[in-house]
């Protein structure tokens, strides 16, 4: 029999930290939205969809909020990031 404190875990490597990018947060909350608007539509309305129809309608829209919430976001953590200001600057 083996003693507790002779197992020690396995050394790991030293993980960095890499904040994830906003343009992944909101576009994967996006496609979260998009499948749980469409998971409640076909809850209220039970018979008015097929599943075909409920996969389609949720891929297709969380295709399009995920490609406008990665539009919209900025990426602060691309090397030319410049922030967005409400005037253009005139040279």
């Amino acid at each position: 029999m083996v003693a507790i404190e002779s197992v020690r875990p396995a050394k790991s490597k030293r993980r960095t930290r890499r904040p994830i990018s906003p343009k992944v947060t909101w576009s994967s909350t996006a496609g979260a939205v998009a499948t749980i608007v469409w998971t409640v539509v076909v809850s209220v309305f039970p018979h008015s969809f097929t599943p075909s129809d409920v996969a389609s309608l949720t891929g297709s829209t969380a295709t399009v909020l995920v490609f406008l919430h990665g539009y919209w976001v900025p990426d602060k953590r691309r090397s030319g990031h410049r922030p967005r200001t409400g005037k253009r600057a005139i040279s």
